[in-house]
């Protein structure tokens, strides 16, 4: 991966993949700053959805709800890339899951819930 950044540091596709390893390590806050360095080189724009949508899960991961809604609300304004009909349900279906707990505290939740949650963003993460 640092090979890969070495050639370009502003390749939001390598950003998105070390965004990705930061998070499987538990490195919330690098994840979340290499998809916002992802972000801000997509200059055309066909990886924001995605980019925002993996912004809007590390934060539910980490109980930051607010934040969550705020990124899933950006990222449903932007195009899908790829199989239209699925993104469009699983983007919509997590935008409805975010707000329904953005009021919330993680430690409110009850075991059904961390488990509904951790299996959504487990799932969506691909890890």
């Amino acid at each position: 991966m640092k090979a890969a950044l070495k050639i370009s540091e502003k390749h939001p596709l390598s950003l998105y993949v070390l965004g990705q390893l930061n998070w499987k390590d538990g490195k919330h806050k690098e994840a979340e700053e290499a998809l916002k360095r992802a972000i801000e080189y997509d200059a055309h724009g066909r990886n924001k959805r995605s980019l925002y949508r993996g912004l809007a899960l590390i934060n539910m991961d980490i109980g930051n709800n607010k934040q969550a809604l705020l990124y899933m609300e950006e990222a449903v304004k932007w195009p899908p890339a790829g199989k239209l009909e699925s993104i469009l349900k699983v983007d919509e279906f997590l935008l409805k899951t975010i707000r329904e707990y953005s009021n919330r505290s993680i430690r409110s939740y009850t075991k059904e819930e961390i488990q509904k949650i951790g299996g959504l963003i487990k799932i969506l993460r691909g890890f």
